[in-house]
């Protein structure tokens, strides 16, 4: 979804998503994007955003990371590498 206020509501303290593939994956890195900032609807959203998070698999935490805000507004989508890759079907997100 690319339209402002089409984003994963989450309120303050932890939201998790997990998702079941339908077939296993190696899964290397995860990315993350956000709203372009003059596209929200609140100006101050942009530190409501969620930055920090962690990805695990078949229970167990693979990594922490936290988006960083670029200088550069064109570059709204972050990759994160995980420290090995993993092969599983399932995949959470966990957003502190």
């Amino acid at each position: 979804c690319k339209d402002a206020g089409c984003c994963w509501p989450c309120r303050l303290g932890a939201c998790v998503l997990s998702v079941r593939l339908a077939a296993r994956i190696s899964l290397d890195a995860v990315s993350m994007e956000h709203l372009p900032l003059n596209l929200a609807v609140v100006p101050s959203s942009k530190d409501s955003a969620p930055k920090k998070f962690s990805i695990s698999a078949n229970g167990v935490q693979l990594a922490r990371f936290e988006y960083l805000r670029l200088v550069d507004p064109s570059r709204r989508v972050q990759t994160f590498s995980l420290p090995k890759p993993v092969v599983t079907d399932r995949v959470t997100v966990s957003i502190e």
